[in-house]
């Protein structure tokens, strides 16, 4: 049997966005491996019918040659599954994991590139520095004839393509999609006069939480029927992440409520009225996915990713990056408009069943991607 092994940061990870994938690919007769980090999710994945290796913890905690420690375990464990495929999910495993799978001979590899992230938006020089010193390396890694991009945004395949990173022509599968069997209008308005906007997100700078927390001190004074809600947890390995102590500062500021991660999101949407992202960027933001489906409208950045899912003026409103002051204007705007807050949610809904965003139609795109890639005629 033909052996897939997927490799993702984490196993948390593996199940909020590749198991559509994974699925189509059971379904397809692949025999799926999973390498993540244990965060206590794999009996979840071994109730699906996966197989889960765990990447050891204490790897992260090398700082400076962590990456280089996992290079090499990532080679280990390639040569010990010996999988047939390999996807790498990520930016941060892409680069890493195509640089140990050059010793995996033969075996095509799909580098997933998720939204670029950390690696690719980090202002800071001497990161950038890096990146332009080790571009013909990082090249070269990602375009061997075996080795087969795929991109959830046309935005991000443009900029390395552009910058010199990437020469072949990447395919384009619009994230995990969604189940709109699970995902769809709440039936019944609520009672109450509260309007209340989901943010849905782990608890990163680069996702703009603090942006929308300094909006809604503009807010409040004009609106204070307004609430945010903030579903989602920091990322203490993530070099953008929020800390302990912001959330308890923000935590009792007036209109602002941060209620942890949800395991049933799709009755957290059912309890908004709005849904807002103002990320830096993103590959296709499965928070705006769900809430879209959930026929919610829509206020997100005008950036990589978010754009994808928000028809200005259509089905929600898009604002400036990094510009708290107008943050706040969209959000009154909005707010105050229940007609277009009507017919925007009818239109979110409408966009990804005519865009094909759900589960079923990604699974398809991937079930003939990897048809293509694993026949001789790729």
């Amino acid at each position: 049997m033909t052996r897939l092994l997927m490799v993702v940061r984490e196993d948390f990870s593996f199940l909020q966005h590749r198991l559509p994938v994974a699925l189509a690919a059971r379904k397809l007769g692949l025999e799926v491996h999973v390498l993540s980090s244990d965060n206590g999710f794999f009996s979840d994945i071994a109730r699906l019918g996966f197989v889960s290796h765990g990447i050891p913890k204490n790897i992260r905690s090398i700082c400076l040659f962590g990456p280089l420690v996992l290079i090499f375990f990532y080679i280990r464990m390639f040569w010990k599954i010996r999988p047939d495929v390999i996807h790498l999910s990520s930016t941060y495993v892409c680069l890493l994991g195509g640089i140990a799978a050059l010793f995996a001979k033969r075996v095509p590899v799909i580098v997933s590139f998720t939204g670029l992230g950390y690696l690719f938006t980090s202002e800071r020089r001497g990161w950038r520095m890096l990146l332009r010193l080790f571009r013909p390396a990082i090249a070269f890694t990602w375009n061997r004839p075996n080795v087969f991009p795929l991109f959830q945004n046309r935005d991000d395949a443009n900029e390395l393509r552009q910058a010199g990173f990437l020469n072949q022509q990447p395919t384009l599968i619009p994230g995990a999609g969604v189940d709109i069997s699970i995902f769809k209008p709440r039936p019944v308005k609520r009672a109450d006069h509260i309007f209340v906007i989901g943010c849905a997100a782990r608890l990163l700078k680069d996702k703009g939480i603090h942006l929308v927390v300094e909006a809604m001190e503009y807010v409040r004074p004009l609106a204070p029927q307004v609430v945010i809600k903030f579903a989602g947890t920091i990322d203490p390995f993530n070099p953008s992440s929020l800390t302990d102590s912001d959330i308890e500062n923000w935590q009792n500021l007036a209109g602002i409520e941060f209620v942890g991660k949800q395991a049933d999101m799709a009755s957290f949407w059912n309890r908004c009225d709005a849904a807002i992202l103002a990320s830096l960027r993103e590959g296709m933001p499965k928070a705006l996915l769900e809430a879209a489906a959930s026929g919610l409208p829509l206020l997100a950045s005008d950036a990589v990713g978010c754009r994808e899912l928000v028809e200005h003026g259509k089905n929600g409103y898009l604002f400036s990056p990094s510009a708290p002051r107008e943050i706040a204007n969209t959000i009154l705007k909005l707010a105050s408009d229940p007609d277009f807050c009507r017919l925007a949610g009818k239109k979110s809904r409408l966009m990804i069943l005519d865009r094909a965003m759900d589960e079923e139609a990604v699974a398809a795109g991937y079930t003939l991607f990897l048809k293509r890639i694993t026949t001789n005629g790729n």
